[in-house]
């Protein structure tokens, strides 16, 4: 829409005067160069650019070097000011340690005081119980770490898990881990799954065990048959 303004601009100048309409077409270019030279673009031409608009342009990328290296991007530290290093250097600071709790990206921990590196410490631990409660013994989990209640939480949420896998048929399921009230509940889970699938014509359906489990069924039907 703007091209199309700007084209209407050049078209009505140039059926008043030919020489005005270069002059109006040179001023967009350099317009848009200029824009492009704010912008840091690639189709920035700095030979084009006017005495006024060379400092606007040197600011503009002075600003987005501070703030590349402000968000931690690549940047070229030696050219920010003197009085912009200290913001500088506390955001890397506070980057590195939300790197360091979160357990993502760099964490460079020499570079963290007494209190961030106990913090640190706890955040590893919780993490660590975390990894263990979701998991069991995965390799993110190092049970040696767990304080006793801590460890028989996790056996806890590991049984629990295997229990799930079991009575959903989903997953792993170690049946030998199983009490002698959940293997039964498993069996039920599963006579139910099965029942359900046949009904609805679902796969896998065992229908001899459909058929067992409704004896009167075929039963009325030989009723039937004598009458």
């Amino acid at each position: 829409m703007r091209i199309c303004r700007w084209m209407m601009t050049i078209i009505l100048t140039a059926l008043m005067s030919p020489g005005l309409a270069a002059q109006t077409v040179k001023n967009v270019k350099n317009s848009r160069n200029f824009q492009a030279c704010l912008d840091g673009f690639y189709q920035c031409d700095k030979r084009q650019l006017t005495v006024q608009e060379q400092p606007e342009v040197d600011l503009a990328k002075q600003d987005r070097n501070f703030q590349d290296c402000v968000s931690g991007f690549e940047c070229q530290p030696a050219k920010i000011a003197a009085g912009q290093r200290p913001i500088i250097e506390r955001m890397a600071r506070d980057r590195n340690l939300r790197n360091c709790l979160d357990g993502i990206g760099q964490c460079d921990r020499s570079r963290l005081n007494a209190e961030a590196r106990q913090e640190l410490v706890q955040a590893d631990h919780i993490r660590n119980l975390q990894n263990c409660l979701e998991s069991g013994g995965s390799t993110d989990c190092d049970r040696s770490h767990l304080s006793a209640w801590e460890k028989a939480a996790v056996t806890t949420a590991t049984q629990d898990r295997n229990l799930q896998s079991c009575l959903d048929g989903i997953g792993d399921c170690e049946q030998a881990r199983l009490s002698a009230p959940e293997r039964q509940a498993v069996a039920r889970a599963a006579t139910d799954r099965n029942l359900h699938n046949c009904l609805s014509g679902f796969s896998p359906c065992d229908q001899s065990q459909v058929s067992r489990m409704l004896p009167g069924k075929s039963g009325a039907a030989g009723g039937n048959r004598q009458n």
